[in-house]
């Protein structure tokens, strides 16, 4: 995968020759470890806005640049006639390319064999304006479902979508309900998750690391449809992360409310700051502390191999603590549903502490994903539970 990301805002200038939009942008992997390189110029399409496109589907100004062999960073500067523009997006012109279209991402070679491209959105800067600190992501998760997600300018890869959130709800949203699955022609394999988020019980998710909440929100979205899930069931998801992760994630919380103003959906969704250094010792914030939590879902969280002994324990501390709060003789089962793109073998640590703790593999599925010009690389989506 590769990712359109604005380096600056948008912004709108005068000079002697007129009125002009600069632009300043890269396209690059999750972590910004390396830089798309075409075999030959890649063009690309950006279209401007006087409004939001809910409104107003097509732009106002559209025209194309070219990435280039070597480049590593795209500045431009687009002449434009007026002065009441809003909106920019940037993204590939050959439209089978873009990843904003999630079903593009939910086979198992994700993408065909070429990789893909997620395009971006800002805000448009006026002269003399303060420049904004973030871009936006609008993705559609199915043929009904649009989730539009917050996420900061510039060339820090922090609050950012990285691979494995954009995989793991790419996957959710494509996964058929266990009366839809033919087990002779179908992997079964995420049985477990399927019947979990498909049954008409209340259900209490917990998000760990949720970064700008790209999985939880998602899996929010997608639930809250009803297209493929009862969008009646009673859903209670938790956010967390640390503090400095909060205000986008309270934000893109925000986006989605938005977004469901005009629906009833029954899925409730609220933030809180989680440390696992202190949630493995048993302190935790009030709405961890509130009730079971049946789902525990979480990704890209196992790349720093440092935090994984205190992710291990903070887990089992979760599924301890859910226990005591149910009703004497019920049996308490925690799952985890974990998304992670493997970047180092020191990461397999993980399945041994998992296992030390008791943890055990239900279900794992790997999707490919191909990169544009590059070697393919892979998510792999695990269910672990433990009783």
């Amino acid at each position: 995968m590769h990712y359109i990301r604005f380096l600056r805002s948008p912004s709108m200038s005068f000079t002697n020759r007129g009125t002009s939009i600069d632009l300043v942008a890269t396209i690059t992997t999750d972590l910004g470890d390396s830089f798309l390189v075409p075999d030959e110029s890649l063009e690309l399409v950006v279209c401007l806005f006087t409004s939001s496109p809910r409104q107003r589907p097509d732009p106002d100004v559209k025209m194309h640049v070219r990435w280039n062999p070597g480049m590593r960073v795209l500045k431009t500067s687009i002449p434009v006639s007026r002065t009441d523009l809003k909106l920019l997006y940037v993204g590939p012109l050959d439209q089978k390319l873009s990843a904003s279209r999630l079903s593009r991402l939910s086979n198992t070679a994700c993408g065909g064999e070429r990789g893909l491209i997620l395009p971006a959105w800002a805000d448009i800067t006026p002269v003399n304006g303060t420049p904004s600190d973030v871009s936006l992501r609008r993705l559609q998760l199915n043929d009904e479902v649009f989730l539009e997600l917050e996420e900061e300018i510039g060339e820090s890869i922090a609050r950012h979508i990285w691979d494995a959130g954009l995989a793991s709800v790419a996957f959710v949203a494509h996964l058929r309900p266990p009366s839809e699955v033919d087990i002779k022609t179908d992997n079964a394999n995420m049985t477990a998750l399927r019947e979990m988020l498909s049954c008409d019980r209340p259900i209490h998710i917990l998000e760990l690391g949720c970064g700008v909440g790209i999985l939880g929100l998602g899996l929010a979205a997608i639930l809250s449809s009803g297209r493929d899930y009862s969008a009646s069931r009673e859903v209670a998801l938790l956010m967390t992360d640390l503090p400095e992760a909060e205000g986008r994630a309270r934000c893109n919380i925000g986006r989605l409310e938005t977004l469901q103003a005009s629906s009833t959906s029954h899925v409730k969704v609220v933030y809180e700051n989680l440390d696992w250094d202190l949630c493995r010792e048993g302190k935790a914030g009030s709405k961890v502390l509130a009730c079971p939590w049946e789902l525990v879902v979480l990704s890209d969280c196992t790349y720093n191999v440092d935090m994984l002994p205190a992710l291990v324990d903070t887990l089992s501390q979760i599924h301890s603590l859910s226990k005591a709060r149910c009703e004497p003789g019920d049996l308490h089962t925690t799952r985890v549903f974990l998304a992670t793109k493997p970047r180092h073998p020191s990461e397999d640590a993980l399945f041994d502490l998992m296992a030390g703790q008791g943890w055990s593999i239900v279900c794992h599925e790997t999707m490919e994903m191909p990169v544009l010009y590059e070697e393919a690389s892979r998510v792999d989506l695990y269910l672990f539970e433990k009783v």
